[in-house]
């Protein structure tokens, strides 16, 4: 069972060397990601962003997410977002190759939350339908709630 709250319209099990990446969702919210689910203000506690990436192919879905400064302070996401436009047009493979290329130059945060969502994704080309344990579970967060607690969204097609 694929544990996810977006409709699998287009699950064709393809695989990470040949399925090309749909779209990318990237979010940011205040707070560690395990607080998501709590109604402490991370602005008055000082606490980090968090930013989600979320990646689409063939009807799978991978998340990763990354902690940066602190919460309150000015931030473009749009713009820190943009290296990954990079991935029109790839598959997860070739964005994986992309990421140990020039990962280093966007950035530890940017790389880290690439490789983890990429990573996240082809586990589940390997294993789409292997039922997640409850810790897995607990790491996927609900995209309406992202969407509600969300400072910041950021969708790219990139067909």
């Amino acid at each position: 069972m694929i544990v996810t709250d977006e409709p699998l319209l287009n699950l064709r099990l393809g695989s990470p060397q040949t399925s090309k990446l749909s779209f990318i969702e990237v979010f940011k919210c205040d707070g560690y990601p395990e607080q998501l689910h709590t109604n402490r203000s991370a602005v008055d506690a000082g606490l980090p962003s968090v930013i989600w990436l979320h990646l689409y192919s063939d009807g799978l879905s991978g998340w990763g997410c990354c902690l940066m400064a602190p919460a309150g302070q000015r931030f473009d996401l749009i713009q820190w977002a943009s290296v990954f436009s990079k991935w029109r047009g790839l598959s997860a493979t070739e964005c994986m190759e992309l990421v140990r290329n020039d990962g280093d130059r966007w950035g530890t945060e940017r790389k880290e939350l690439a490789f983890s969502a990429l990573l996240n994704l082809n586990e589940r080309f390997i294993g789409p339908h292997r039922s997640l344990n409850a810790n897995q579970q607990d790491q996927v967060p609900q995209r309406a709630e992202l969407f509600e607690r969300a400072q910041s969204y950021f969708y790219y097609s990139l067909n």
